[in-house]
């Protein structure tokens, strides 16, 4: 379900006298054609009716911009576990933080420690070569039937 649009001015100050005249909350939105729960809410507040609420409702942030930059810089330069990491930085974090913010770090992976690249060898390459020919081979079968 959609949200609705807010009230116009004028229709701000027709709910202004309807209820100076005492009109009830279920007249109201038949006159102005809009929902009773817009009109509600404009009823309750008028003044900060329509403008965002400053407040921050999520939870707060464990872990600093500083912190988790920190947690990349020395993830990025050694082969530590992330619970060497942490105790290194004395970070007081889960670890799923401190994954989450490695995550951007190509070469690190969930087994949160650095994993190192392994050489591609001729017969390795020729293999992979084959597979790469006979799946070809096999969609162009597919495809021509």
């Amino acid at each position: 379900m959609g949200r609705t649009d807010h009230l116009t001015l004028a229709e701000q100050s027709k709910l202004d006298v309807m209820r100076q005249m005492g009109s009830s909350l279920h007249e109201m939105p038949r006159l102005v054609k809009k929902i009773r729960s817009s009109i509600r809410r404009y009823l309750s507040d008028p003044v900060s009716y329509g403008q965002k609420h400053n407040e921050y409702n999520g939870q707060k942030r464990k872990a600093s911009s500083r912190d988790e930059r920190n947690v990349i810089r020395t993830a990025s330069n050694s082969s530590t576990s992330l619970n060497e990491i942490k105790a290194e930085l004395g970070l007081d974090v889960c670890l799923c933080l401190s994954l989450s913010s490695v995550t951007d770090v190509a070469h690190i992976h969930s087994n949160k420690t650095m994993l190192p690249l392994t050489p591609a060898t001729s017969q390795r390459t020729c293999s992979r070569l084959k597979e790469s020919k006979c799946s070809i081979g096999r969609l162009a079968v597919r495809t021509s039937i």
